[in-house]
């Protein structure tokens, strides 16, 4: 790992900046367990810039986290987002022009195919080599476009991770590759294939009425399928959009260091 750049400067983590086969970069935050040579959950949340930052201040605050080995997957630069590369990342190809009006600025999208082919067979057996975590406890986090993106990956990818936090997920933002996605999963659960890991979705209480929403849809498309991951639903009273986020990623590190 190389040294933390200047706009993250936390001790005790680490950065390196990893690149896909056609260039594609993405920096990786790493704090690592407490503990070294013994096997340790892990935890990697996307939009690593805003929520690595944020997820080590709230472990630091815990002994009872630090065990917990959490990761970041963000992207070289100053700042805490980057719309035009997380939009293309956690999104599905997409005609642009059927989202809905409330949606800000756009950008090119659908490349959730290479995200997913990265974490998988890059990002995550350099942790299991490096970093030394636990392959049968990995969690993964994303908030909002984040969250789709953790929910395409819940349902095409179920035995990837064992536990899936999709924070306010933008289910909205096409539903007809949501739908694929379920149709998929539902597909994997017939074959036996599905695996026994968790999806949790959660929203904030004072969010769009459209977020909760999608949110239930998803839940009633994927209850009551025989074998199939456990899908757990939470919904964080007085938070919004953005605050939900914080209370989202507080519970995921309690969920992935094996607390509750």
């Amino acid at each position: 790992m190389t040294d933390q750049p200047a706009e993250i400067a936390l001790s005790g983590t680490r950065c390196e900046d990893m690149s896909s086969p056609d260039g594609t970069v993405w920096r990786i935050f790493v704090a690592p367990a407490a503990a070294a040579g013994t096997p340790s959950p892990c935890l990697i949340l996307l939009d690593g810039n805003a929520a690595f930052p944020a997820a080590v201040a709230v472990q630091r605050c815990n002994p009872a986290l630090a065990q917990l080995c959490v990761v970041g997957i963000g992207y070289p630069g100053e700042g805490a987002f980057f719309p035009e590369r997380r939009f293309m990342d956690m999104t599905p190809e997409t005609d642009l022009q059927t989202l809905p009006r409330h949606y800000g600025p756009l950008h090119p999208g659908g490349g959730q195919a290479r995200f997913s082919e990265f974490i998988e067979q890059q990002l995550l057996p350099t942790l299991l080599e490096q970093e030394g975590v636990d392959e049968s406890r990995l969690a993964l986090f994303g908030h909002s476009l984040g969250g789709l993106f953790t929910v395409h990956l819940a349902l095409r990818r179920p035995t990837l991770f064992a536990r899936y936090f999709a924070s306010s997920p933008s289910l909205w933002f096409n539903r007809e590759a949501v739908a694929a996605d379920v149709a998929a999963y539902k597909k994997s659960v017939a074959e036996g294939l599905a695996g026994s890991g968790t999806l949790h979705v959660s929203t904030g209480g004072k969010e769009a009425d459209y977020m909760q929403r999608e949110a239930a849809h998803l839940a009633a498309a994927l209850e009551g399928l025989d074998g199939s991951s456990a899908v757990k639903t939470m919904v964080f009273a007085g938070e919004d959009h953005m605050s939900a986020q914080a209370a989202a990623v507080n519970r995921a590190l309690q969920l992935a260091a094996g607390r509750g």
